[in-house]
């Protein structure tokens, strides 16, 4: 292999993008990689997949938030990013860290406060695509920390994907696009003060800050047309987070007490059914299949 050019270990097959896996040796070190590339899939899903993923990255490091590094590259004469693995002595993802441990995660996270901070960075760069399989974890002294991967559905990659414009009221409400919550987040957010020191934080970046890393992405990668658009969005998003996130809680908390209801319900019948069940098997069969038992009342036995 050739000094620090990468190298071609799996090719993974996707619906909705090409994946390859990657290697290549750099000061001695062997890192390896996933390589995202910009082919007709990514366009048709995602939009500017590459776009998304380096504004995403390059915005997280600005909140000193952990996430993979993404480098621009060619491989085979195919353009694309790739996404750097963190050197670790093992990993994991959020969802299998989840079915390890026997107890809530979040007593096991070095810094849960960074969950919060990245569900807030999620809602600022609309990011639809956030679950347990793109949160990686590694054991850090006795805990374990975790770094963000895969912002393909972030920014323009959402609206593409969701088939909304990105100035549409749409977007301000977030129950409405986000659907994933990763494992132990729910419980663990129950005000909106434990948020708003993070939404504060992203509304202190400023604006030319944001503009330069919007315009720094090569032509080829993102147009000076949609970069515009990109720019607009995130000051947008930026000036009204605590609005945006403000909603959220009212707006989640309201769906959550429905669900909860519907579940109590569906539990109540599943409880009932079995009673039913329990009651007419303590009876020999013949006193419902020759009607005996119906001799006594016209009305069921579970409604006595």
């Amino acid at each position: 292999m050739h000094k620090g050019k990468w190298k071609i270990v799996r090719k993974l097959s996707r619906k909705i993008s090409t994946v390859w896996v990657v290697t290549r040796t750099k000061n001695r070190k062997t890192q390896r990689g996933y390589f995202k590339i910009l082919d007709k899939k990514s366009k048709k899903y995602a939009g500017p997949l590459l776009a998304n993923e380096l504004i995403s990255y390059r915005l997280a490091r600005a909140l000193n938030l952990k996430a993979a590094k993404i480098k621009l590259a060619k491989i085979e004469r195919r353009r694309g990013v790739v996404s750097i693995v963190r050197p670790a002595r093992r990993h994991y993802t959020w969802a299998e860290l989840s079915k390890k441990l026997n107890s809530p995660i979040m007593k096991h996270i070095d810094n849960p406060q960074q969950l919060l901070k990245t569900f807030v960075f999620d809602i600022w760069i609309c990011n639809v695509d956030r679950h347990g399989e793109n949160l990686i974890t590694f054991p850090k002294r006795n805990k374990y920390s975790f770094y963000l991967i895969d912002h393909g559905f972030a920014l323009l990659g959402a609206m593409k994907w969701r088939r909304v414009p990105w100035n549409s009221s749409y977007w301000n409400h977030v129950t409405k696009y986000n659907r994933h919550y990763v494992q132990g987040l729910r419980s663990y957010i129950y005000s909106y003060q434990q948020l708003s020191p993070f939404i504060e934080q992203i509304q202190s970046i400023p604006a030319y800050k944001i503009k330069k890393i919007v315009k720094s992405m090569p032509v080829s990668v993102l147009s000076p047309s949609k970069k515009k658009i990109v720019i607009k969005l995130l000051l947008y998003r930026q000036e009204n987070l605590h609005v945006i996130v403000n909603r959220w809680m009212k707006e989640y908390k309201k769906n959550d007490s429905r669900s909860r209801v519907l579940i109590n319900k569906k539990s109540r019948r599943k409880m009932k059914k079995r009673h039913i069940a329990r009651e007419s098997s303590s009876y020999p069969t013949g006193y419902y299949s020759t009607g005996y038992y119906s001799s006594f009342t016209s009305r069921p036995y579970n409604t006595l």
